[in-house]
């Protein structure tokens, strides 16, 4: 066996052990969610020999948790368009428009993405406590159409890629820089914008600190911090709990997997140019 192989073997059998350690904890959470209190209080080892779903139903209709879906599923509806539309205008400006002092702005979206933040979550709160926003869904969702540093560079660097001739043969045309945007760049940005909805469906799906700061009526929780609230509930149930980290998690993963691939695709686009 020459060493190529042999590297090749070992590449193969790290991601192996990687996926293993990665996916075993969500076997061991999905068989718990469908044993019984009682079959988990004798045997807490993960098997798929029994499949009850009487937890699935507990924690469906129940509790509160469709109400809290619905919530989550409006909130993070709204982010996801604030961000692609604010991120891809911006973005277009900065990779195609590339006015005097656009890479310094790109600078500074950047420069915010190393801003942790629980250095902003005080200030912001009393901002939006002076706006008389706490106890809404306004600070979950108005950020997002201000844009997004992340989102900003992702579609920036993808626009930078398409050949400048793009735009001069769109102005030849007699397009301006917003009928040019509409007709001719935005159908080609599918591919990034795609994974940056990605992104952002999973960020907006599980902010867990949002909710918990801005949202003191348990009518308008979102899935994150009703699952915290049904932890507090199922305190020693922990099938139940199980099952509705389940009905957390469906969501992410089945959208990831009708996406991955332009997900993967739009996160390579990033890095072709600077």
């Amino acid at each position: 066996m020459n060493k190529e192989k042999l590297s090749r073997y070992i590449v193969f059998g790290l991601l192996i052990l990687g996926a293993f350690v990665v996916v075993m904890p969500f076997l061991w959470a999905l068989s718990t969610s469908f044993k019984t209190l009682s079959e988990y209080a004798m045997n807490d080892s993960m098997s798929f020999a029994k499949i009850n779903l009487e937890n699935y139903r507990k924690v469906l209709f129940e509790n509160n948790i469709g109400r809290y879906a619905l919530n989550s599923i409006f909130v993070t509806i709204m982010v996801i368009v604030g961000t692609l539309m604010s991120c891809s205008l911006v973005g277009y400006a900065l990779g195609v428009l590339k006015f005097k002092g656009s890479n310094v702005i790109l600078g500074l979206a950047i420069a915010t993405m190393f801003l942790p933040g629980t250095a902003t979550m005080i200030p912001l709160y009393l901002i939006w406590n002076k706006l008389g926003s706490v106890g809404t869904y306004i600070p979950l969702i108005l950020p997002a159409y201000l844009g997004s540093a992340f989102g900003i560079f992702l579609l920036r660097q993808f626009y930078a890629t398409l050949p400048e001739e793009l735009y001069e043969a769109a102005q030849i045309d007699g397009c301006n820089p917003g009928l040019a945007f509409w007709h001719v760049y935005l159908p080609l940005t599918k591919t990034p914008l795609a994974a940056l909805a990605v992104f952002t469906f999973i960020n907006a799906w599980s902010d867990y600190m949002g909710p918990l700061l801005y949202l003191h009526d348990k009518t308008k929780y979102t899935l994150t911090i009703g699952l915290a609230y049904l932890k507090g509930q199922y305190g020693t149930d922990v099938p139940a709990q199980m099952a509705a980290s389940m009905l957390t998690i469906l969501p992410v993963l089945v959208l990831f997997i009708f996406l991955q691939r332009y997900f993967i695709e739009g996160i390579a686009s990033a890095g072709k140019k600077g």
